[in-house]
């Protein structure tokens, strides 16, 4: 895929289908529960925008593990790195961070992937169109 396509790939909007995380001792586990919902939405013009919450009512305490976040993005294709340059976020230690992800995509889903200090993480988008 050249550079273009892959970029072209990305823009729109994605629906959390999961979010897992497997732990240096191999233990996996669901950081945002095992009904997560949320959306990420990439730009053409390069700005993204990422919203990942448990499933379940707003009053329910578990949506204060909400994940929010917004700002550019980059694109490195020769290493299937998506990078997020994060401008505002729900948590401030992310503010001003840049957040790579290795990204494959698997027909109409999107899989980002990061090492993060609890584990790795894996969350899969999904594309679809909500119109039809």
């Amino acid at each position: 895929m050249s550079r273009d396509e892959t970029f072209d790939s990305f823009i729109g909007g994605w629906q959390l289908v999961s979010c897992i995380e497997t732990r240096p001792d191999g233990k996996v586990t669901e950081p945002i529960g095992a009904s997560p919902v949320g959306q990420i939405m990439y730009s053409e013009d390069g700005h993204m925008t990422a919203h990942l919450l448990p499933g379940g009512e707003p009053r329910d305490p578990s949506w204060r593990s909400y994940i929010g976040y917004f700002g550019r993005f980059t694109i490195d294709a020769d290493k299937d790195v998506v990078t997020h340059h994060v401008v505002g976020a729900s948590e401030p230690d992310m503010i001003g961070t840049e957040q790579p992800r290795e990204f494959h995509f698997e027909g109409n889903r999107l899989i980002l992937q990061a090492e993060r200090k609890e584990g790795r993480a894996r969350i899969t988008w999904e594309k679809r169109d909500e119109r039809a």
